[in-house]
This record gives structure tokens, C-alpha cells and sequence, in this order.
């Protein structure tokens, strides 16, 4: 499952993916912002691709949207 931390923007339902499906990621919203990117951290260190490919069995995986 992925979990959308949208810091204060428009929510964005967690989504869940089988092992091989791929997830391009939503543009997050927040008024009178500019969304920037995902990452995967909350110190926004790394940064996710556009496209997430779910290749391991996690339970949880959280993105940080970054405006």
C-alpha cells in the first residue's frame, strides 16, 4: 500500500499494488502552491520516480509530497 503525505494539500486515497503492477504517481494539489515532487522520506532526501513499480512484498510504503 501506498500512503500519500500530501503536507497540508488535498488528500489522496492510499493506493495498493500487486507485486509487477506499476503506479503512475498523482500530481498532489494545495492552494495557491506549485506541487514538486514525491519522495520518500520526510526530509525530502530521495526522491520517487514518476513511476512506482511494486517489486517486493512491503506492507506500507509512505511518499512525501514536496510543494
Amino acid at each position: 500500500t501506498i500512503a500519500f503525505v500530501t503536507n497540508g494539500g488535498k488528500e489522496i486515497a492510499p493506493v495498493t499494488l500487486k507485486k509487477g503492477e506499476e503506479l503512475t504517481l498523482p500530481t498532489a494539489e494545495k492552494e495557491g502552491r506549485v506541487f514538486a515532487e514525491w519522495y520518500y522520506d520526510e526530509g525530502f532526501t530521495s526522491v520517487c520516480p514518476k513511476v512506482i513499480t511494486a517489486k517486493k512484498m512491503k506492507p506500507f510504503m509512505p511518499v512525501t509530497g514536496r510543494f
